[in-house]
């Protein structure tokens, strides 16, 4: 893959329910917005929404659009921060009014500090709260 082709390689994504409204919005490159597995910084009501369309029947081919592709990372963030304004979707935390995990108290980060001086990973650290993997990679990582 030359470097264009890198730089080019993100696209952002809805899922939609089957009255076609958009529940969420994301940005990604590769296969993430098809994954159906334990994803990083996927929170658990999300991978509960895709467990019941997988229940229903759907694939993630059903739920799954493509919103627009070809853009570098930050214009993807742009683009998804837009569409999350603009269409306020459920699954999106921000929009969410049942998401209590949106803030962090820096008691809780400081608490994150310490395990990972004292060799936790990132998922271990999940596992042991309420928060996602990526919630910790990020608020330890990107202060």
């Amino acid at each position: 893959m030359d470097s264009y082709s890198t730089l080019f390689q993100y696209y952002v994504y809805t899922y939609r329910d089957e009255e076609d409204e958009v529940v969420y919005v994301g940005h990604g490159c590769k296969g993430r917005a098809w994954n159906c597995g334990y994803m990083r910084g996927d929170t658990l009501e999300r991978q509960e929404w895709k467990e019941m369309q997988i229940g229903k029947g759907l694939l993630p081919c059903d739920w799954v659009h493509i919103e627009e592709r070809g853009l570098t990372k930050q214009a993807a963030i742009n683009r998804e921060k837009e569409l999350i304004e603009a269409l306020q979707p459920a699954l999106n935390c921000l929009n969410n009014p049942h998401y209590s995990r949106s803030v962090v108290s820096h008691d809780e980060i400081n608490r994150w500090v310490q395990l990972r001086k004292d060799g936790l990973s990132y998922k271990d650290i999940a596992e042991t709260t309420e928060f996602t993997t990526m919630t910790i990679w990020r608020a330890l990582n990107e202060r």
